[in-house]
Protein backbone atom coordinates (compact mmCIF):
# COMPACT_ATOMS: atom_id res chain seq x y z
CA UNK A 1 0.00 0.00 0.00
CA UNK A 2 1.25 3.10 -0.81
CA UNK A 3 0.27 7.15 0.31
CA UNK A 4 -2.28 7.69 3.68
CA UNK A 5 -3.28 4.03 3.75
CA UNK A 6 0.06 3.29 3.80
CA UNK A 7 0.43 5.87 6.97
CA UNK A 8 -3.18 4.52 8.22
CA UNK A 9 -1.83 1.11 8.38
CA UNK A 10 1.63 1.90 10.06
CA UNK A 11 -0.52 3.62 13.08
CA UNK A 12 -1.99 0.29 14.00
CA UNK A 13 0.88 -2.32 13.85
CA UNK A 14 -0.02 -6.10 14.47
CA UNK A 15 -1.00 -7.51 18.07
CA UNK A 16 3.22 -8.46 19.12
CA UNK A 17 4.89 -6.52 16.52
CA UNK A 18 7.24 -3.82 17.74
CA UNK A 19 6.47 -0.32 15.99
CA UNK A 20 8.73 1.06 14.20
CA UNK A 21 6.95 4.14 12.87
CA UNK A 22 5.48 6.64 15.19
CA UNK A 23 3.73 10.04 14.65
CA UNK A 24 4.98 12.09 16.98
CA UNK A 25 8.47 12.24 18.31
CA UNK A 26 9.33 10.91 21.48
CA UNK A 27 12.91 11.03 23.32
CA UNK A 28 15.28 9.15 21.43
CA UNK A 29 13.55 9.08 18.07
CA UNK A 30 14.77 9.67 14.86
CA UNK A 31 12.63 11.83 12.47
CA UNK A 32 13.54 10.14 9.48
CA UNK A 33 10.13 12.43 7.84
CA UNK A 34 8.69 15.54 9.96
CA UNK A 35 6.50 18.43 8.60
CA UNK A 36 8.58 20.33 6.12
CA UNK A 37 11.98 18.09 6.26
CA UNK A 38 13.30 14.86 5.28
CA UNK A 39 16.33 13.16 6.46
CA UNK A 40 19.07 13.48 3.90
CA UNK A 41 20.50 9.77 2.76
CA UNK A 42 24.42 9.68 2.79
CA UNK A 43 26.35 7.33 0.89
CA UNK A 44 30.07 6.71 -0.11
CA UNK A 45 30.15 7.06 -4.21
CA UNK A 46 32.80 4.65 -3.54
CA UNK A 47 30.31 2.18 -1.93
CA UNK A 48 29.67 -0.93 -3.62
CA UNK A 49 27.14 -0.76 -6.28
CA UNK A 50 24.41 -2.80 -4.33
CA UNK A 51 24.34 -0.48 -1.41
CA UNK A 52 24.51 2.49 -3.76
CA UNK A 53 20.88 0.43 -5.30
CA UNK A 54 19.56 0.44 -1.66
CA UNK A 55 20.18 3.74 -0.80
CA UNK A 56 17.76 4.13 -4.01
CA UNK A 57 15.39 1.50 -2.87
CA UNK A 58 15.14 3.27 0.61
CA UNK A 59 14.41 6.78 -1.13
CA UNK A 60 11.66 5.31 -2.89
CA UNK A 61 9.71 4.01 -0.12
CA UNK A 62 10.05 7.38 1.95
CA UNK A 63 8.12 8.75 -1.65
CA UNK A 64 5.81 6.15 -1.29
CA UNK A 65 5.18 6.61 2.25
CA UNK A 66 5.52 10.43 2.28
CA UNK A 67 5.00 11.54 -1.48
CA UNK A 68 8.35 13.55 -0.70
CA UNK A 69 11.39 12.70 -1.99
CA UNK A 70 14.47 12.37 0.50
CA UNK A 71 18.24 14.17 -1.26
CA UNK A 72 20.82 11.22 -1.43
CA UNK A 73 23.94 12.77 -1.20
CA UNK A 74 27.58 11.86 -1.62
CA UNK A 75 29.00 15.12 0.32
CA UNK A 76 29.66 15.40 3.96
CA UNK A 77 28.94 18.55 4.21
CA UNK A 78 25.65 18.05 3.13
CA UNK A 79 24.83 15.73 6.13
CA UNK A 80 21.90 18.31 7.37
CA UNK A 81 19.97 18.38 11.21
CA UNK A 82 18.84 14.59 9.94
CA UNK A 83 20.77 12.15 7.84
CA UNK A 84 20.79 8.41 7.71
CA UNK A 85 24.33 7.08 7.06
CA UNK A 86 24.05 3.97 4.84
CA UNK A 87 27.82 2.18 3.75
CA UNK A 88 30.02 -0.67 4.23
CA UNK A 89 32.97 -0.85 6.79
CA UNK A 90 35.77 -0.49 4.39
CA UNK A 91 34.03 1.38 1.78
CA UNK A 92 32.85 4.16 3.46
CA UNK A 93 34.90 7.07 4.66
CA UNK A 94 32.64 8.41 7.13
CA UNK A 95 31.60 5.18 8.75
CA UNK A 96 34.88 4.40 8.42
CA UNK A 97 35.64 7.48 10.52
CA UNK A 98 32.99 6.88 13.22
CA UNK A 99 34.11 3.50 13.93
CA UNK A 100 37.68 4.92 14.07
CA UNK A 101 36.50 7.34 16.81
CA UNK A 102 34.75 4.94 18.66
CA UNK A 103 31.30 6.56 17.57
CA UNK A 104 30.35 3.00 15.82
CA UNK A 105 31.36 -0.40 17.97
CA UNK A 106 31.99 -2.30 14.79
CA UNK A 107 32.49 -5.95 16.85
CA UNK A 108 28.87 -6.73 16.75
CA UNK A 109 28.21 -6.25 12.65
CA UNK A 110 31.97 -7.10 11.05
CA UNK A 111 31.54 -9.33 8.35
CA UNK A 112 27.63 -9.18 8.70
CA UNK A 113 25.53 -8.43 5.38
CA UNK A 114 22.82 -6.33 7.42
CA UNK A 115 22.96 -4.61 9.92
CA UNK A 116 20.50 -1.33 11.21
CA UNK A 117 22.04 0.50 14.18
Amino acid sequence: MYGPEARREAEAPAVGQLRYVDTVASEGSFQLAQKNELANLYIDSEDWAGVIRAAGDLQADIKRVTDRTAKITHNETELGKNAVLIGTIGKSKIIDQLVKDGKIDAAPIAGKWNHIS
